[in-house]
């Protein structure tokens, strides 16, 4: 299902960067990397991480996991595209159909994060 993303750029550099990263990031480092400047650097994460948890919320259950110290993605509850590739690229001498490589790469096509919706599928 298609979601409206936030408009905030740091807010989908987050997204991104914990979608590739594909495991648990320290709350120092996200900060760190995307909010050194800002007056409350914890304050500016928190509330990015706000404004991510409604998006992805699914029946299955809550995608962003979050505690004191460790942000992820649960990769059971998304699609992630860039993830899929990897997987594929990695089966590719085992029989994964050429078909399947050249549909992800039209997904791909557009550039590393130009299109979020299309990198993020909420199952």
């Amino acid at each position: 299902m298609p979601r409206t993303l936030p408009k905030s750029r740091k807010t989908r550099a987050l997204l991104a960067y914990l979608a590739i990263e594909a495991r648990p990031m320290r709350r120092e480092v996200l900060r760190d990397l995307l909010w050194a400047t800002a007056a409350d650097p914890r304050a500016a994460l928190r509330w990015r991480l706000s404004r991510l948890r409604p998006l992805l919320q699914s029946p299955q259950g809550q995608a962003l996991q979050a505690d004191a110290k460790w942000v992820s993605l649960d990769p059971s509850q998304l699609a992630i595209d860039v993830l899929q590739v990897r997987a594929l690229l990695e089966q590719h001498g085992k029989g994964v159909a050429d078909a399947r490589l050249l549909a992800m790469e039209q997904v791909l096509s557009a550039g590393l994060a130009s299109d979020l919706t299309h990198m993020l599928g909420v199952r």
